[in-house]
């Protein structure tokens, strides 16, 4: 809740759960264990049934929640925008999946790397996981280039860092939308198009990891009969 004591910005005024746009995370993948709901956007003005629950808790309240006076902003614009914003927040939710799926791909990818490295190499003879360590390198230039495919290049030419990657391109398209209770204008519009295209070949790239280089290595994984718990 935002609290209005003091504000006179009509944009942070009412209930509003969360009202960011989709931005580029830092540079990583990690593992949300156990996995949370994304946060919710601002409401619209009206009455509401909140349920709280904490811990085997529930209690439940009315809840109104009252427009702005001090701006006139029709009934109908209010709800295009509330419109936007619900497309946007979908979009956050397909891009957290798509960026879990990656992460828990290289904790497995990883686990299997550990693993592999008690498992000692012969001093005479053919290593009988060398199929599965050559499937290893593959799948880890695999994840490289599907990770500078989503964030950009891990090292900068001539030492200049430009923003580049899908990350990049869908935050800056997506962050033209504004959370004002005005209905979105041609260019709001506009970028939660292009912010909707960079998604799919996001997920294009995921879903080209997963089930090509990822699901091989799964198999080599499978074949080589290694336990993930070394046994002495």
């Amino acid at each position: 809740f935002q609290a209005e004591d003091g504000i006179r910005d009509y944009k942070v005024t009412g209930v509003q759960t969360c009202a960011l746009p989709i931005c580029g995370p830092a540079r990583q993948l990690d593992l949300e264990e156990p996995e949370v709901p994304p946060p919710g956007r601002e409401v619209l003005p009206g009455d509401y049934d909140l349920t709280v629950r904490f811990r085997g808790v529930e209690q439940k309240t009315k809840l109104a929640v009252l427009a702005d006076p001090r701006v006139e902003v029709p009934a109908t614009d209010r709800i295009a925008k509330d419109a936007a914003h619900a497309k946007q927040e979908a979009r956050s939710t397909t891009l957290r999946t798509a960026l879990q799926r990656m992460a828990r791909a290289k904790k497995d990818i990883e686990l299997v790397r550990q693993r592999l490295a008690v498992e000692q190499k012969p001093k005479d003879g053919e290593d009988p996981q060398k199929p599965l360590r050559e499937a290893l390198e593959t799948v880890d230039k695999a994840m490289t280039e599907a990770e500078e495919a989503i964030w950009g290049p891990t090292k900068p030419k001539q030492g200049i860092a430009t923003p580049k990657g899908l990350m990049h391109e869908l935050g800056e398209n997506a962050g033209v939308l504004t959370s004002t209770p005005e209905p979105p204008n041609g260019n709001e519009l506009l970028g939660q198009e292009r912010a909707a295209a960079k998604l799919a070949e996001l997920q294009k790239v995921v879903d080209t990891f997963v089930g090509g280089p990822l699901s091989q290595f799964a198999e080599a994984v499978q074949k080589s009969g290694l336990g993930l718990v070394p046994t002495k």
